[in-house]
């Protein structure tokens, strides 16, 4: 009986052929639908675009190019003399506001004081009236005086109606919406001067910065921007075949390129919830991250943004926005 050889067996290389492709595509499976790595990520953080409130030409400077600031440093000083000058002009548009309101307060005590003794004065002559009239029908008075106290009390109706009339006047003028407008632009000056010298929010990183003394800047003007650094993440772009592996609150594993060799620890932050596949300026704008496209007759998964944030930061560690890195998250 003649034993079978294995090296005889002529269907070896399909064999071969039938496991590679078997085990390529298991890899491929893996690395498309299971796996949580991923090279397209990137260091981030927070980044103040600082502009200035108020218009002027710059008196002080008091950082420089990628300084450390800390929250509440001075960064910068606008000519205040504008502005002090406008907070002196509204004060005084304040105190004469004030004068004014106490003036018409004033006006309207004497117009009710006014029409208190015009009404006194027409009962005292209605009293003389009604007195002498029984004493005129007994020839006691003389008719003229009637006539007297007749005519005077049409005049002093004639003063009341003139007094209300006063009166109705200066309570119409008295108004503190005056005072308040003119508090109002006080405060608004004050608000203004406060801002000729800017201040850092946050403690980071000054960079961009290219002011110099003289220079003048507009209001709302780019001037140079602020790297906080009280939170870095990582900002990672996930295949949507493995972005259902990924939670909020994951941990993940970050590899920095300027720090070969080390890892870094952190925790998914958020998922994101929608990506732009039509570029920004073209058909329609959106808010939406634009993520450009890279099939092209071929489809290929899409990949949505993963914030990852970074949780052993040290100062031996300096992050720098933009450096390139590697995650891998997992429970």
């Amino acid at each position: 009986m003649r034993l079978f050889n294995v090296s005889e067996f002529k269907y070896w290389p399909q064999i071969s052929v039938a496991l590679l492709l078997m085990v390529g595509y298991g890899c491929y499976r893996y690395f498309a639908y299971y796996d949580t790595r991923s090279n397209d990520s990137y260091v981030s953080a927070n980044l103040v675009n600082m502009a200035s409130l108020v218009a002027g030409p710059v008196t002080r400077l008091y950082v420089r190019e990628n300084q450390t600031v800390k929250k509440g440093d001075k960064l910068i000083e606008i000519d205040p003399l504008p502005y002090i000058y406008a907070v002196e002009q509204a004060k005084a548009k304040l105190n004469i506001a004030k004068l004014n309101y106490e003036n018409d307060k004033l006006a309207v005590i004497k117009a009710e004081q006014k029409l208190k003794q015009s009404r006194i004065m027409l009962n005292l002559t209605q009293d003389h009236y009604k007195r002498y009239r029984p004493l005129e029908s007994k020839g006691d008075v003389p008719e003229i005086t009637l006539i007297n106290l007749m005519d005077k009390m049409k005049e002093q109706e004639a003063a009341i109606a003139e007094a209300e009339q006063e009166l109705k006047i200066a309570q119409t003028n008295l108004d503190d919406n005056q005072i308040l407008a003119a508090q109002a632009e006080l405060d608004q000056a004050i608000y203004l001067r406060n801002h000729t010298t800017l201040i850092a929010p946050e403690d980071g990183y000054i960079t961009n910065f290219n002011l110099r003394i003289g220079q003048y800047i507009t209001v709302g003007e780019g001037l140079f921007a602020l790297i906080e650094t009280k939170q870095w993440w990582v900002e990672t772009r996930y295949r949507e075949t493995v972005i259902r592996m990924i939670k909020p609150g994951d941990k993940a594993e970050i590899m920095i390129d300027m720090y070969p060799g080390k890892v870094f620890h952190g925790h998914v932050n958020s998922i994101g919830w929608g990506i732009n596949r039509v570029a920004q300026g073209n058909v329609a704008n959106s808010t939406l991250v634009y993520m450009k496209a890279t099939e092209d007759w071929i489809r290929i998964a899409q990949r949505f943004p993963v914030r990852i944030y970074i949780d052993d930061l040290t100062d031996d560690y300096p992050m720098r926005i933009g450096a390139s890195a590697t995650t891998i998250t997992y429970r």
